[in-house]
């Protein structure tokens, strides 16, 4: 469906579960930014199965909502994802263990800069 989708040119970025690093199991804030009153946090924390990723929206020292996505691990990497993506003929560009860019085209010098 992404291949009939895609733009010519235009980058699908793709990210999945890097086996090779494991999440942390003490819980860790990922990133926090104030907006106005508020202050936005995400937190993820790992166990045996998966990780579970948790945003929360604060006003000071009180929690006005939370969100919780639990994360299971999965046996999908990104040589699958290349796999998958050469059949319906996009090209794979793998950028990390567990990050990559998928397009109806291969990257370009350009595209690097």
């Amino acid at each position: 469906m992404l291949s009939e989708r895609l733009a010519p040119g235009a980058p699908a970025v793709v990210d999945v579960l890097d086996r090779t690093a494991p999440p942390t199991r003490a819980p860790l804030r990922l990133a926090t930014r104030r907006v106005g009153d508020l202050e936005y946090e995400s937190w993820s924390e790992g166990a045996d199965d998966g990780w579970t990723l948790t945003y929360r929206v604060r006003d000071g020292e009180t929690v006005v909502r939370e969100h919780t996505v639990p994360l299971p691990w999965s046996g999908v990497g990104i040589a699958t994802v290349a796999e998958e993506a050469a059949v319906a003929g996009l090209v794979c560009t793998r950028l990390a263990p567990d990050f990559a860019v998928l397009r109806t085209t291969p990257l370009t010098r350009e595209d690097h800069s």
